[in-house]
C-alpha cells in the first residue's frame, strides 16, 4: 500500500516536472 502511493506521488512530481519542462519550452519558442 506505502509503495504504491510513494509511486503515484513520484508520478505525479515526475509529470509536473516535465510540464515544468515543456511550459518553459513553449514560451522560449514563442
Amino acid at each position: 500500500m506505502i509503495c504504491a502511493i510513494a509511486a503515484l506521488a513520484f508520478s505525479y512530481f515526475l509529470v509536473r516536472h516535465l510540464n515544468k519542462k515543456t511550459a518553459e519550452k513553449r514560451q522560449h519558442s514563442a
